[in-house]
């Protein structure tokens, strides 16, 4: 690979690691190289960004869903969600109703044209993270799901913990 690894030996206090050296810092950069990579395609095909999509894609998954849950489930704030659901019934890929059950919240479906929509955009999607994902071998796809799984697991067990992870 001709880079420098700067993991090889990591200091208990961490006092090896640069900023860039971060593993806060090289998932961020990635996040951002796969946002840009999405950020024209989609609103180019289908005239819906990636953030929309990948809401219209959580609501056809999970239907009928609560906002709420939805929020938790995309990772995102309650006040984003309730932007991108008015968007998405404004253009009436999705119908809001209020939930019965508990007047506050609100159950969120796909309409006939959100379904279509979902048909339509899943196998483009499906292309593009296929192609990312043959960037790497199949030993090293498996070997990045169980470590990234991993993370998740242990980062989200700090987080509960109120520990902090980086200053």
């Amino acid at each position: 690979m001709g880079e420098r690894y700067p993991w090889r030996r990591i200091a208990p206090d961490g006092h090896t690691l640069s900023t860039p050296d971060f593993l806060t810092a090289k998932v961020n950069t990635l996040a951002r190289a796969l946002k840009r990579y999405s950020a024209k395609a989609y609103p180019e095909a289908f005239d819906i960004t990636v953030t929309e999509w990948r809401t219209l894609a959580a609501i056809v998954q999970q239907q009928p869903c609560a906002a709420s849950d939805l929020a938790l489930h995309l990772g995102s704030d309650k006040a984003l969600i309730g932007r991108l659901l008015k968007k998405l019934e404004q253009r009436k890929l999705i119908s809001i109703a209020e939930d019965p059950a508990d007047r506050r919240a609100v159950v969120v479906r796909t309409t006939a044209a959100g379904d279509a929509a979902y048909r339509k955009i899943m196998p483009f999607a499906q292309q593009r993270q296929a192609a990312l994902l043959r960037l790497l071998t199949e030993a090293e796809r498996e070997q990045f799901w169980s470590i990234l799984n991993r993370l998740i697991v242990h980062v989200d067990a700090l987080s509960d913990e109120d520990a902090e992870i980086e200053p």
